[in-house]
């Protein structure tokens, strides 16, 4: 299967810090608002059926400030789980991926300062066997180690 690449201009990545002092139907909300930008952005949608490496870069602006490393990747939660299988009771799930544990996803999260004043974000996803082919501006923002990166 091809590597996935879906570009969401104006979308920022909401703190768990901001999650956590939602109310459940606002954190339901924007659940299903990350998930209408997966379609809208991310056409065709892909459905990964085996071990997923997947890199999602957060370009912020000039008003805004970086993420530390802890509220960066926990920021991905909603867009993770609008992409995983719905399970159990839950009936919202793109299918893009089949879980979000460490053994079915290899996700890494980077940013970096954007000269736009809104915050984009860009997801690569290709099985694990692939190796992600990247552009050049993203690849120079991540580095060989650690895993994660703040880019000036």
């Amino acid at each position: 299967m091809p590597t996935w690449k879906c570009t969401i201009p104006g979308y920022d990545l909401i703190s768990p810090n901001k999650l956590l002092r939602m109310k459940w139907f606002m954190q339901s909300k924007e659940k299903d608002r990350a998930m209408n930008l997966l379609v809208v952005y991310g056409r065709p949608i892909p459905q990964y059926e085996c071990p997923v490496s997947m890199v999602i870069v957060r370009r912020y602006g000039k008003r805004q400030r970086p993420l530390d490393t802890d509220n960066l990747y926990g920021g991905c939660k909603l867009l993770i789980d609008a992409m995983k299988m719905p399970k159990g009771r839950s009936k919202r799930g793109l299918s893009i991926i089949m879980e979000d544990n460490p053994r079915a996803l290899d996700l890494a999260v980077y940013q970096c300062k954007n000269d736009a004043p809104s915050c984009d974000i860009e997801i690569f996803a290709c099985p694990s066997t692939e190796s992600l082919d990247l552009p050049v501006d993203i690849a120079m923002i991540i580095p060989q180690s650690p895993r994660t990166h703040t880019a000036p």
